[in-house]
């Protein structure tokens, strides 16, 4: 099964808009009137470029946010963070005086890197939305490794889109006291289907990168990497992307899930609701998850 593109930009990323429009308006509109910075970017040329370079890949509320925290406080991972997700990328490019899209990938390159090592994470959606597609990507930013990062239980990660998008918040640690209290969360069994459709379509979409380019991805999954002492999934990642495993003394994820007896019963009621097509888009996912596991005995 598939869902419309129109279907993943909408929920995830903005108002629909066709690849035609998104190369007039989306991609060109983020650097109109960006200033010149030419004293700045000759001190980021000063830096050279990285000598490694990885991006993961994730679907929304798969736990990308505390890969990048760890990730982050070893200071041997780069800066993994949403460097290409085009909420960010006006302000980007205003800070770095990009006024293109290729300034920008290259001055981010320069800068956002530690020890010669750049990281980013990105969506199928921002590949769409900033780069027009997924070919541009790998041309300028050049990825030498990817991870790929999934959720076994999609219903429950369904559930977690659909109360982030209710609440506003995406980790406890944004929660001001009383917030959730003061709007609740509650069952809508259309959102939640919706959210299956575009996690789903953004697994396919980005699984056909990887067949396409013949890329071997390290697979991990949500399940996987809380289930892991930060040392060994910090390290799995340096080995694949082919770096000496980062010092992860005293590392700690400082992000905590969200999570109650709602999701559970919300959870319970759409599987009694709609079992016959939950286990039509679970069962088309089981290659996937059979290749994730094959590939972590």
């Amino acid at each position: 099964m598939s869902a419309p593109l129109s279907i993943a930009r909408e929920s995830l990323v903005g108002p629909s808009l066709t690849l035609g429009r998104l190369a007039r308006f989306g991609l060109a509109r983020t650097y109109r009137d960006v200033p010149e910075r030419a004293a700045y970017h000759a001190q980021l040329a000063a830096k050279g470029m990285p000598v490694r370079r990885f991006a993961l890949l994730f679907t929304p509320r798969s736990g990308s946010s505390r890969i990048t925290d760890l990730a982050t406080q070893t200071g041997g991972l780069g800066y993994p963070g949403e460097l290409f997700n085009p909420r960010f990328t006006p302000k980007i490019a205003r800070h770095y005086g990009a006024r293109s899209r290729e300034e920008l990938v290259r001055l981010t390159l320069l800068d956002r890197q530690v020890d010669g090592i750049f990281s980013c994470k990105v969506t199928y959606a921002h590949l769409l939305e900033t780069f027009g597609g997924p070919r541009r990507f790998f041309a300028e930013v050049a990825p030498d490794a990817c991870i790929w990062l999934i959720r076994e239980d999609i219903l429950g990660q369904a559930l977690s889109l659909a109360r982030m998008r209710q609440t506003g918040y995406a980790h406890s640690t944004e929660v001001k006291a009383g917030a959730e209290a003061a709007a609740p969360i509650t069952y809508d069994a259309a959102a939640i289907r919706h959210a299956l459709r575009v996690l789903r379509h953004l697994e396919r979409r980005t699984e056909a990168i990887f067949a396409a380019r013949r890329l071997t991805p390290l697979r991990l999954s949500y399940e996987q990497t809380i289930a892991m002492p930060e040392a060994a999934l910090l390290g799995r990642i340096a080995a694949h992307v082919g770096i000496p495993a980062p010092e992860t003394t005293g590392i700690e994820s400082r992000l905590q899930k969200l999570a109650d007896d709602k999701s559970l019963s919300f959870a319970e009621r759409f599987r009694a609701e709609h079992g016959r097509w939950l286990a039509r888009l679970e069962a088309a996912r089981q290659p996937m998850l059979d290749r994730l596991h094959q590939d972590n005995t």
